[in-house]
């Protein structure tokens, strides 16, 4: 069976201070920076002042990166001019190339997508579904994989929780009393909830808003959909939750 690899997609906004993200980012096999980001990770030292790995890509279309760091990164950098996307979206679609062409089977963590500009993790939020659907429908992916599942193929990490695209009925494993919040403009989706303080099961999908602030009261729980859709899951931090 083919290790799963970590791939790591550096944001440009807060960096981590959460020590489960941090010890992501300290264990990633690659770490591909958004344009400017690399100045954050450069800058970057743990409570014994040492930094971390250094990057191994930077994607963007590079408007932000200094000249000095254009110059000191001139063999890392990966030149996308494109306009119609941004850069999280160029940098995830890079390591999706990156993962065919090493030939690896890789979750993507995105990190340091907070903060800073709560318009652009909106919006990256809102890719985030897309980035998950590239995932599942990548070829490469899977063939690797043989018809094997790998939970969460794609997520976005902040301080405090963690983002999941998901598109299916699936089963979490968390810490009970976790914060849970469930996301989508469905109207026709039904979810029925198992685990969960306040069931969803009546849940009308018309506003983002309405299956949010739960927690679930047993270690693992379920949410069974009646069809695919696209839906967001939030996951506050928890010791044994799997990311």
């Amino acid at each position: 069976m083919d290790t799963i690899k970590k791939y790591i997609i550096l944001a440009n906004g807060l960096f981590p201070t959460n020590k489960k993200v941090l010890s992501i980012l300290r264990s990633a096999d690659k770490i591909i920076c958004c344009d400017n980001a690399i100045e954050s990770l450069m800058n970057y030292k743990d409570e014994k002042g040492n930094p971390f790995k250094n990057a191994n890509y930077i994607v963007g279309d590079l408007d932000s990166i200094s000249e000095e760091n254009k110059k000191k990164f001139n063999e890392i950098l990966s030149y996308n001019p494109d306009q119609e996307t941004n850069d999280l979206t160029k940098t995830v679609k890079f390591a999706l190339e990156l993962m065919h062409k090493e030939n690896d089977i890789a979750k993507i963590y995105i990190l340091s997508a907070s903060g800073k500009r709560e318009d652009h993790l909106l919006g990256n939020l809102s890719l985030l579904l897309d980035y998950g659907i590239l995932m599942n429908c990548n070829k490469h992916i899977q063939e690797k994989l043989d018809n094997r599942y790998i939970d969460y193929p794609i997520s976005l990490l902040t301080d405090y929780g963690v983002f999941y695209p998901i598109y299916n009925t699936i089963e979490i494993n968390t810490h009970i009393g976790s914060y849970v919040s469930i996301f989508s403009n469905d109207e026709s989706l039904n979810i029925k909830s198992v685990g969960l303080k306040y069931p969803v099961d009546s849940v009308i999908f018309n506003a983002w808003w309405k299956a949010s602030l739960n927690t679930n009261n047993t270690k693992n729980f379920t949410l069974k959909f009646n069809h695919p859709s696209k839906v967001l899951l939030y996951i506050e931090h928890s010791d044994n939750q799997t990311i």
